[in-house]
């Protein structure tokens, strides 16, 4: 996290950042305070889906997640909404922190009506059962302007379900067609953009349901407003020359969900938008919600749509951007882009894209090793090398790069995860033998041994405790052992071979919810509990 980095929508420092992290995590509100004054976008700070208030949330420091509520921060902002406020406040209420998990669902209860009654009236919405809804309505009027612990209220529901019948009732009773939930997105946004944990594909497989078309018209005959990104998305450039008319600025700045209007359009297929969008100063490199490089050109790319692509790329656009959790646009282009996919492989070559490393072969790193190539350079390069399993290639950069180990880390064994297996051995003790340290923690203090505990992988956990590594480590973000860690994941085998080794199953003294017994408990894993309560006799 060194130097200036982008993994919200704003860049920070990263020292500063990790300062941040820390003082959350240790309770250091003077320090918190003071760094929010010099960045007040440290709040928003992320890092692999974890923000600063998941680090006090799990140390169970209520002040400062008061203080950093008041300052702004918005756990719905964290990349997959499904690790923000649910997340957050499942984790304080099985760690038993009573007071944060009140100061979580107060928030959430005067940012967005969040109330825990509403997943009834949410179940309705999907279950299609308008005469329950109605009733329910009748029964709890106040349920119709509440939402759930994401901020979704019945509107979002009602879209996500594409159920444009049910609008004119929900509104009627007082739901809000504007609503942002926590990530901000409105009812709008999501019918374009989807849901990641309710998949229209898959939720409504087999059932019958509206086309977007008839949902947005819906919509906006119920008073929901169409803003300029899904004028976009619908193909309305009627509405989007109105909205750039009033305000030509519109086209630089992203929506209440942090998303650039031109994506929308790309997305859709809507080049002439596109092109007044961009004629009006939309930037498709600016980062955005999931994509720091921006979002446009890779829709574009996985549409195969040539004359869409060489528009952005005319205009800026990253060559080499790659959502988050998704393939680059050469990637995505090759795997979707039909008979377009040589043509745009071609553009996207001439405007500077390159193989990204997860994408290269093992003959592929080598030559970059060999040659010292830029992309020898990048963050994950080693750990995709290690991911491998390959002694040859390890050796290789080892050579190149004897400093190597001292940069890896327990959260370098993760990409790829490499199997139990004889080559995964042998990369594994040929990097101990080169000065990787088993008790290197990662940025969330993970050794290699939470990592393996954490997969079950008996052999190479037994492989960083011949090399010492400490069976007892706490990591800083959860404060288990590795113990704890195989506990809640319901590995028993390795339960029983770490307390075999000496593992204490009482760690965490001064944190009894980070204890292995409760960790399993609160993962539902029994016979671990009991393995785990007998060895405390």
């Amino acid at each position: 996290m060194s130097g200036r980095y982008v993994y919200d929508i704003d860049p920070v420092d990263g020292d500063e950042a990790w300062a941040f992290f820390e003082a959350c995590r240790d309770g250091d509100l003077d320090r918190v305070r003071e760094l929010i004054g010099h960045d007040p976008t440290l709040v928003h700070a992320q890092y692999w889906y974890t923000q600063p208030i998941h680090f006090a949330v799990c140390a169970n420091r209520p002040e400062v997640v008061r203080v950093l509520l008041d300052a702004g921060a918005e756990p719905g902002r964290v990349r997959f909404m499904d690790s923000g406020w649910k997340k957050l406040v499942r984790r304080a209420g099985a760690m038993g922190f009573d007071e944060v998990r009140s100061v979580l669902e107060a928030e959430a209860r005067a940012r967005f009506g969040y109330d825990p009654r509403f997943t009834e009236l949410r179940d309705a919405v999907v279950a299609r059962d308008e005469r329950r809804v109605e009733e329910m309505l009748l029964a709890r009027p106040r349920l119709a302007a509440a939402a759930d612990i994401h901020g979704s209220n019945a509107v979002h529901w009602a879209v996500m379900t594409r159920q444009p019948g049910l609008l004119p009732l929900l509104v009627d009773r007082g739901a809000d067609p504007d609503a942002c939930r926590s990530d901000g997105q409105t009812p709008a946004h999501i019918l374009y953009n989807g849901d990641y944990q309710f998949r229209v594909w898959r939720e409504l497989k087999g059932i019958s349901h509206a086309e977007p078309a008839f949902v947005l018209a819906a919509l906006l005959a119920v008073g929901a407003t169409l803003d300029l990104s899904a004028a976009g998305a619908s193909g309305d450039r009627a509405r989007v020359e109105e909205l750039l008319e009033e305000d030509p600025g519109r086209a630089r700045r992203l929506d209440s969900g942090r998303r650039n209007p031109l994506t929308y359009a790309a997305r859709a297929g809507h080049l002439d938008i596109v092109r007044l969008l961009l004629r009006h100063g939309a930037d498709p490199s600016r980062p955005e919600e999931l994509a720091p490089e921006g979002h446009a050109l890779w829709m574009g790319c996985a549409r195969g749509d040539v004359a869409m692509v060489e528009a952005l790329l005319e205009h800026g656009a990253d060559p080499n951007s790659a959502p988050d959790s998704s393939d680059s646009c050469l990637g995505i282009a090759v795997a979707w882009a039909g008979d377009a996919a040589h043509t745009i492989e071609r553009l996207l070559r001439d405007h500077g894209a390159t193989t990204p490393v997860w994408s290269m072969t093992a003959a592929e790193l080598g030559e970059a090793i060999t040659t010292g190539a830029p992309v020898t350079q990048a963050p994950d390069f080693a750990e995709e090398v290690i991911a491998r399993n390959d002694l040859p290639l390890t050796d290789l950069l080892l050579e190149a790069d004897p400093a190597v180990t001292r940069r890896l880390d327990g959260g370098s064994l993760r990409r790829g995860d490499p199997t139990v297996s004889v080559t995964s051995r042998r990369v594994l003790e040929r990097l101990i033998e080169a000065g990787f340290d088993p008790n290197r923690p990662d940025w969330q203090g993970r050794n290699a041994l939470h990592h393996y505990a954490g997969r079950g992988d008996i052999p190479n956990a037994r492989l960083m405790l011949e090399h010492g590594a400490d069976i007892d480590a706490l990591d800083d973000q959860y404060h288990g052992t590795p113990l704890a860690w195989a506990a809640r994941k319901g590995h028993e085998d390795m339960v029983r071979f770490l307390l075999s080794e000496g593992a204490d199953p009482a760690l965490p003294r001064d944190l009894p919810p980070a204890v292995p017994r409760a960790r399993a408990r609160a993962a539902g894993h029994q016979r671990i509990v009991e393995i785990l309560e007998g060895a405390s006799r």
